[in-house]
């Protein structure tokens, strides 16, 4: 019984702490809020605030494409020295055509995956020497991967936008605390953490995610919805 209080008690402490902590940064001016402001303005998008995470969005659509850029933070550390993590989801959407699942990791980094299904594709060698060495790759169908990341413009951006904790995927678009899966839909998604976020930075992004997007449809993979 004494224990239970005990636990109770200290989640308590740390939940008070969580909300002092970010609520103080609630409302300042920071880089990442003008990078998304300024982003939403280059898109004609729309900027707002979640109450989760105290979390910024931006949504705005690229040739047919919606995409949203999110920004929220989190705790990490233990207890004695918590600190605010700021970290970065952005993808885009697209009607689902045939199963195809993608997961890019920066070799020797640190990538932040947002799960896409219950299982995980195997690991594979994509055959493009600047892509294996850059990335660790997962998919679901090599060959599609292959051509999928032989494209020039996708194999460019994807070489530009490698950062330490960055990582993408593609396949099922999920949503909500639950990673429900939007049925005939899916997603190319990049996340990272604490990575700097100018605007250029975004962009270099949004680029990023619609390459990926037109090679889907492309490969037949997607299409706009």
């Amino acid at each position: 019984m004494q224990s239970a209080v005990i636990s109770i008690g200290l989640l308590m402490i740390f939940v008070v702490i969580a909300v002092v902590l970010l609520a103080s940064n609630r409302g300042k001016p920071s880089p990442a809020s003008d990078a998304l402001r300024a982003l939403a303005r280059q898109t004609q998008g729309t900027f707002a605030r979640q109450f989760v995470g105290f979390g910024k969005v931006v949504k705005f659509q690229t040739d047919g494409w919606p995409l949203t850029f999110k920004v929220s933070s989190s705790l990490h550390g233990p207890s004695e020295s918590i600190a605010s993590n700021q970290s970065l989801n952005a993808y885009g959407e697209y009607r689902l055509l045939r199963p195809f699942e993608l997961e890019l990791e920066p070799r020797g980094g640190r990538g932040v995956l947002l799960p896409l299904a219950t299982s995980r594709p195997p690991v594979v060698t994509s055959g493009i020497p600047e892509i294996d060495n850059a990335y660790v790759v997962r998919t679901s169908d090599v060959p599609l991967a292959a051509a999928l990341l032989g494209d020039p413009e996708v194999r460019a951006r994807l070489l530009a936008a490698c950062q330490p904790t960055s990582s993408i995927c593609v396949g099922p678009l999920t949503e909500g605390l639950l990673k429900r899966t939007r049925e005939g839909m899916g997603g190319v998604a990049l996340n990272e953490e604490e990575e700097t976020l100018a605007v250029t930075r975004l962009l270099a992004i949004r680029d990023v995610i619609t390459a990926l997007l037109d090679g889907l449809a492309q490969q037949h993979v997607a299409e706009r919805p």
